[in-house]
């Protein structure tokens, strides 16, 4: 039997508010300039008959499909958000990772992957009413076997 939401039921403005910061800021803090130029180290390098592993991006450590996936690094536009402002955040795996999410609380968003190893996302601060907090996001590198490796960042975010 399904059970249907009560009509009278009020959920508080603020629970929503905070809902939509987390579901925001999970992608937020994943974030980076959305291109990788090699001018900046961050193209492909070596030949096309190179191995594998020298073809990944700079600072993309190899690894196997069997070996273990890591969460090499996190970089974030900014650890102190503000309401409306964009984030930008790059987070290097190692080259085995297939998928990276972010989470916060309940709230979870995948993280788009620009080439092996490297994941990158852009978010704007939802505008909601709650005083200065601090979240804590949840990363999570997924490798094509299941394989799981976590990391967390806190970022303060300032609503006024």
């Amino acid at each position: 039997m399904m059970m249907k939401r009560p009509t009278g039921c009020r959920c508080s403005r603020a629970r929503r508010s905070f809902a939509a910061a987390g579901l925001v800021l999970a992608g937020l803090m994943l974030a980076a300039p959305p291109s990788i130029d090699a001018a900046q180290g961050g193209g492909v390098q070596a030949h096309d008959n190179a191995p594998a592993w020298q073809k990944l991006p700079a600072g993309v450590p190899y690894a196997a499909p069997t070996d273990p996936v890591r969460i090499v690094s996190v970089v974030l536009s900014s650890y102190d958000v503000h309401a409306g402002d964009p984030v930008f955040a790059r987070v290097v795996t190692t080259s085995n990772a297939a998928a990276l999410t972010a989470q916060v609380g309940t709230y979870r968003v995948h993280v788009p992957r620009v080439a092996p190893g490297i994941f990158e996302t852009t978010l704007n601060v939802p505008r909601v009413v709650v005083p200065h907090h601090k979240v804590v996001i949840l990363l999570t590198a997924i490798g094509a076997d299941g394989a799981t490796s976590h990391r967390t960042v806190s970022v303060n975010v300032y609503y006024f």
